[in-house]
């Protein structure tokens, strides 16, 4: 009711002590910056973000030999056992990155991620013999049918987590990188598909806030 907002303002005014102004580059950015310091410091008047139900989440699911990358209201901490003899010693627990404040936007980035860089893209195997259409579409290695090993597409999937970590400059750096060695080994055809991830990844970047310098902040767990 008013009656209690306008206590709770004169309760919360009395009890400050300071006051700091931060600038960001967006709406966005200013509610995800919000968010992420009312979760952290667990503020007693802004109780409708503090348990990070409202807000979407990415989840990068290390606890699967194939991870997935998806989106989640309901962040959840799993594991998986050690791996199978002769994969590489990698974590195996459920990574989060968020909250985001903008559900629709985050839907159209991920989406242009997963046609940059190929990903699992269902749950379950659409079929038991066969992959589905999305690795004929180079929108999936496989996976369903181990058509790629874990280690293979780990390497892809840390790619597309660098994304959400910040890192951006050094990622487009390595898969230039990249390009450069399989065009002097004249393998056009991989330093084709770098130079698509990396018109891709800009892309991206360009037409989203939530790589900017404050989005960045974003946590994972």
């Amino acid at each position: 009711t008013t009656s209690n907002r306008t206590w709770r303002m004169r309760v919360m005014m009395q009890r400050a002590t300071d006051l700091e102004c931060i600038v960001t580059d967006c709406e966005s950015s200013a509610r995800l910056l919000e968010a992420n310091m009312i979760r952290e410091h667990q503020t007693v008047f802004n109780v409708l973000l503090r348990d990070d139900t409202r807000f979407p989440f990415v989840t990068f699911s290390y606890s699967e030999m194939y991870p997935r990358v998806f989106i989640t209201r309901q962040p959840r901490r799993r594991s998986r056992p050690p791996r199978l003899h002769g994969e590489q010693h990698q974590p195996s627990v459920d990574r989060h990155y968020g909250p985001f404040a903008d559900i629709g936007q985050l839907r159209r980035m991920l989406d242009a991620l997963k046609r940059t860089f190929p990903l699992r893209q269902r749950p379950k195997p659409l079929f038991s013999d066969r992959p589905c259409i999305n690795y004929d579409m180079g929108r999936c290695p496989g996976v369903c049918q181990h058509l790629v090993t874990p280690d293979v597409y780990r390497d892809t999937l840390e790619k597309v987590e660098m994304m959400f970590q910040g890192r951006v400059e050094e990622l487009v750096t390595m898969l230039k990188n990249s390009m450069s060695l399989a065009a002097n080994g004249r393998d056009f055809e991989k330093a084709a598909k770098l130079r698509d991830q990396i018109q891709g990844v800009l892309k991206i970047v360009h037409q989203s806030d939530f790589f900017s310098s404050a989005s960045l902040s974003s946590s994972v767990y």
